[in-house]
């Protein structure tokens, strides 16, 4: 199993994001908290996120669940769901929400961080 310092700062929000339960647009707040949607687009943040939420869910530490669901999306279905830039619910028009939750596994990991926000520091 990784520990927190293996992960890239991509994966690190998104486990850290994860552990409070968020939806993509809150991960996109979380990676980028001082950008100002009104002035520059959270959309090219997208790819790199995506990425890693579909790396994190395929090791299996981390659950995302489509429009409130209380199953998980298998992993193998993470990166659809992920896909449309209307689940990131950037232009306030989400069709279909996903929430990201750690598992226990993602737990543990989180759990080796001396820092969860290094991921800042990128």
């Amino acid at each position: 199993m990784p520990v927190w310092a293996d992960l890239t700062p991509q994966e690190q929000c998104v486990l850290f994001a994860a552990a409070e339960s968020s939806l993509l647009y809150e991960l996109l707040a979380e990676w980028s908290p001082d950008l100002d949607w009104d002035q520059q687009s959270p959309l090219p943040y997208i790819p790199e996120l995506a990425a890693a939420i579909t790396s994190l869910a395929n090791a299996g530490l981390i659950n995302a669940y489509l429009d409130g669901s209380d199953t998980p999306l298998p992993a193998e279905r993470v990166a659809e769901a992920i896909a449309d830039p209307n689940t990131w619910g950037i232009d306030y028009e989400q069709r279909h929400r996903v929430e990201l939750t750690t598992t226990a596994a993602g737990g543990e990991v989180l759990g080796t961080a001396s820092d969860v926000y290094s991921f800042r520091n990128r």
